[in-house]
């Protein structure tokens, strides 16, 4: 889509790994995006726990750093 529109700038996707589940369902209300299905599951059953919302978002932010990188990403920009 971006080579349509004449984009000749490399796009870097931006990764926030997940340290609560309230948290990064209100960050995606408020930027407008939404949260894959599988992914809302797993973060309605860890729920409030703050521990097991380290454990899985840090994983699970590696496996998406992993898969871009295979995928053939320019580079990544991590928020903190």
């Amino acid at each position: 889509m971006a080579g349509k529109l004449e984009v000749n700038v490399p796009i870097v996707p931006g990764v926030i790994a997940i340290l609560s589940a309230t948290q990064i369902k209100k960050f995606t209300q408020l930027c407008g995006s939404r949260i894959p299905d599988a992914l809302g599951v797993r973060l309605d059953e860890i729920g409030n726990n703050d521990a097991a919302s380290d454990e899985f978002g840090i994983e699970y932010a590696t496996k998406q750093c992993e898969a871009l990188l295979r995928a053939g990403v320019p580079g990544l920009h991590f928020y903190t």
